[in-house]
C-alpha cells in the first residue's frame, strides 16, 4: 500500500470494504493517540503550573512571616528600655530625704 501525503493508495484500484475499514480504523487510532498525547501534555503543564504556584505562594508566605517576626522583634526591642536608660531614670528620680 503506497502512502502519498498521508493517504493510502491502491495500485490495483479501489480497496475492498474490509481494507477500507481497516485503514479508517488505523487512521482513527492514530488521531486518538495524538489527541491523548496532547491531553497528557496539557495535563502535565497544568499540574506543573499548580505545583509552581503552590511552591511560590509558600515561599512568599514564609518570607512575609520572617519579615513580620523581624519587625515584631525590632518593635519589642524599641519598647524595652535598656539598662542604661533605667539607670539614668532612677538616678534622676532618686531623692534623698
Amino acid at each position: 500500500m503506497p502512502i502519498i501525503n498521508g493517504h493510502y493508495y491502491s495500485s490495483v484500484g479501489r480497496y475492498s470494504a474490509y481494507v477500507s475499514l481497516q485503514l479508517q480504523r488505523y487512521q482513527f487510532a492514530q488521531a486518538n493517540q495524538q489527541y491523548l498525547n496532547q491531553v497528557s501534555a496539557a495535563g502535565d503543564a497544568f499540574a506543573s503550573a499548580g505545583t509552581n504556584l503552590a511552591t511560590g505562594l509558600a515561599q512568599i508566605a514564609a518570607q512575609s512571616a520572617v519579615t513580620r517576626a523581624q519587625s515584631a522583634a525590632a518593635a519589642q526591642a524599641a519598647k524595652t528600655p535598656s539598662t542604661v536608660d533605667l539607670t539614668s531614670l532612677l538616678n534622676s528620680v532618686n531623692t534623698t530625704a
